[in-house]
């Protein structure tokens, strides 16, 4: 079976969701009788047009990441979070999407700082509000207080912050997040 046409049978559900829409799709010679070979490849929401099976050749695809998407994708920080076998993220107040908690493995905790406006916010993390959460998304959280002690990890930029107590930024201070911007941090309780 050419190249062209040995993948068909792995995506054959999308030349039903196409059909009728996508005339270019022609008969293949070496794909089962019912399937027509495809003359196009889905990625995400885009259908590209590739060559048709009429000319049996190797369909290749070259992939172009920014250097944001590299720092995005490829971020050791950011996936060791993600990956984490702990629930997942949550707001930490029921109605405010502009703090989110993940309790992770090794009881630190993950809180992204997000602004969904369309202006910059201020915003105050008080580790007391980690343990007021409902439910508590695991048993660990009812012993973060205004007297716990952790440092600060800001994912993003790889770097370790001071240590600090009761919340983030120290003290009474307010951290600033752009429009739409987000914010990422790990906090790890202190002895």
């Amino acid at each position: 079976m050419p190249v062209c046409c040995a993948w068909t049978h792995t995506v054959r559900h999308f030349w039903e969701l196409s059909r009728g829409r996508d005339t270019s799709l022609l008969s293949c010679p070496h794909a089962t009788p019912q399937w027509r070979c495809m003359s196009f490849l889905v990625a995400g929401r885009r259908v590209m047009s590739v060559k048709p099976c009429a000319v049996p050749t190797q369909v290749t695809c070259k992939a172009t990441l920014t250097d944001l998407q590299k720092e995005i994708l490829f971020n050791d920080d950011v996936i060791a979070i993600n990956q984490d076998i702990t629930p997942q993220g949550r707001p930490i107040v029921t109605g405010n999407a502009s703090l989110w908690a993940r309790f992770l493995s090794d009881d630190s905790v993950a809180v992204a700082f997000y602004n969904e406006n369309d202006v910059a916010i201020n915003v105050h993390l008080d580790f007391s509000s980690l343990a007021k959460m409902d439910p508590l998304p695991v048993p660990s959280a009812a012993t973060w207080s205004a007297t716990t002690k952790a440092t600060v990890r800001d994912l993003w930029a790889h770097t370790d912050g001071a240590a600090v107590t009761g919340g983030y930024p120290a003290g009474d201070a307010t951290l600033a997040v752009q429009p739409h911007e987000a914010k990422l941090f790990r906090f790890t309780k202190t002895a």
